[in-house]
């Protein structure tokens, strides 16, 4: 007899989630257990109309107490858990029914990659691993406040890892807003376990990620720090915690220190695609040009490995990996092969702006006005009519008519109101003329309300500050560097 598998989920007002995620997984267990913890719109019925049962459970400021509580009323050999803003699209369904016929009475946690689809251009996303199916055994329960654990609970009893194939996507994250709400809630009871749990090296990780996520560089490191001190050096979040901290060292203007942080890492961690891109930035910022190229070059030659790191941007080992390598070389003066290496990005990944606008930046350096000029054109021919506004707006730039660079950026801001890219180049033309200090404030203000952690707007913070704080003639920073990943 195949065994019976249950689905488990914590919910509070999904009512429009929620169907979709059924919808996608229903009909691949033969048991679904739904906690409310205390919904006030339609979501109950909702999960009625799946045939779930319903238990309520009053909220404890405690992600793990939720799911444990699903986990009791649940009567499946195998237990599977979603979020109701996760999906299964048809091929990872037919996956799934391939592995449940092979599950056998093995105390085991099987992995699942799960995708986080970002708000902004280019479909930005990150994979991390999962333990997303597990068997139920008495003796296994969910810890942590927040960022909630299975995987520990069953290695402790001597229960095995498997990797499996299926891939849920997480949409959770597409709307800015609701995302830095969902961040805060995570660093407050980060906070709570962190005073509960000190020197606990998986909350020190998420905590130092969630700061990070919500733009406070400063504190990740120390939280980042922190965890490092303590990790055992085989635990998974080993590697991801690195590359965070180099990233954040960065973010916090210490280059040195992320890049001796990046030495002491790789030798452990050699084909970490973070890493490597990290390496590659800073010694192109170092003009060791040679070194930066392989780097990046190793990076794009990356095997396919059964599952990303956890948390890898896959597009580092494609269009944001050759991006870097096409800014070594820009740097080097070899621009025939920055142009290739920027074209084989936008060619991979037509929706990711960076290129384009690297692309247009080179003609315009170059003279190539037409050549710019076609690339705006080709995007408005594209219906991406904001995104044809920021080439023209940068060309303006480089032919110092910021008026118009100005009006231009101004019209892709009204044109895509939630988007950054528009606000930071907007952003940029500001800091750059040096004529309207509080415009610029609030125009760098309004992309850190988007992406917290975006280094350049970091960076234009504190010059505009500066200047708004001494009231003397401006000192703007070079615009077109690296772009920090995160």
């Amino acid at each position: 007899m195949p065994p019976i598998i249950s689905l488990t989920m914590i919910v509070r007002n999904e009512e429009a989630d929620l169907p979709a995620c059924l919808e996608s997984a229903a009909d691949l267990v033969e048991d679904i257990v739904v906690v409310d913890t205390g919904s006030t719109d339609a979501t109950k019925t909702v999960a009625r109309r799946f045939g779930a049962r319903l238990i309520d459970f009053p909220w404890r400021d405690d992600f793990a107490a939720a799911r444990n509580e699903a986990l009791k009323h649940a009567t499946g050999d195998w237990v599977f858990w979603l979020d109701a803003d996760d999906r299964l699209d048809e091929d990872n369904r037919t996956r799934f029914r391939a592995l449940a016929r092979r599950l056998t009475d093995e105390l085991a946690v099987w992995l699942f990659q799960c995708v986080n689809v970002s708000a902004g251009e280019g479909g930005a996303a990150t994979s991390l691993e999962q333990g997303r199916l597990f068997r139920r055994d008495p003796r296994v329960w969910w810890q942590y406040r927040v960022h909630e654990q299975i995987v520990p609970a069953i290695e402790r009893l001597g229960g095995v890892t498997h990797r499996g194939d299926v891939v849920v996507r997480h949409v959770g994250y597409t709307d800015p807003a609701t995302r830095r709400a969902k961040l805060q809630r995570d660093l407050r009871l980060l906070t709570l376990d962190d005073a509960e749990r000190p020197n606990d090296p998986l909350t020190l990780f998420h905590l130092g990620w969630t700061q990070s996520q919500l733009g406070d560089a400063a504190a990740a490191v120390t939280a980042l720090e922190r965890c490092r001190q303590v990790a055992p050096p085989n635990l998974a979040i080993v590697a991801r915690l690195h590359a965070l901290l180099v990233r954040n060292l960065r973010q916090i203007g210490q280059p040195q220190a992320a890049f001796d942080a990046c030495q002491r890492a790789l030798p452990q961690f050699p084909d970490h695609a973070e890493l490597l891109f990290h390496q590659g930035q800073l010694l192109t910022q170092a003009r060791r040009f040679a070194d930066a190229e392989a780097s990046l070059v190793r990076l794009l030659g990356l095997a396919e490995s059964p599952g990303m790191a956890m948390g890898e941007d896959p597009g580092l080992r494609g269009y944001k990996g050759r991006c870097a390598l096409a800014e070594v070389y820009r740097d080097a003066g070899r621009a025939d092969d920055a142009e290739r290496q920027w074209q084989l990005a936008l060619a991979e990944q037509p929706g990711y702006l960076v290129p384009a606008i690297c692309l247009s930046d080179l003609y315009a350096a170059q003279g190539r006005w037409e050549a710019a000029e076609h690339l705006a054109e080709r995007l408005a021919e594209q219906g991406r009519a904001a995104d044809a506004l920021l080439l023209r707006a940068r060309a303006q730039m480089t032919r110092g008519d910021f008026a118009e660079a100005r009006r231009l950026a101004e019209a892709a801001v009204a044109l895509a109101p939630a988007e950054p890219m528009p606000r930071e180049i907007l952003s940029h033309v500001l800091v750059l003329e040096g004529r309207d200090w509080p415009a610029a404030q609030r125009a760098v203000r309004e992309v850190l309300l988007r992406q917290p952690s975006n280094a350049t707007a970091l960076s234009n913070l504190a010059v505009v500050e500066r200047q708004l704080a001494a009231a003397r003639p401006p000192q703007p920073p070079e615009w077109g560097g690296s772009i920090i990943v995160g």
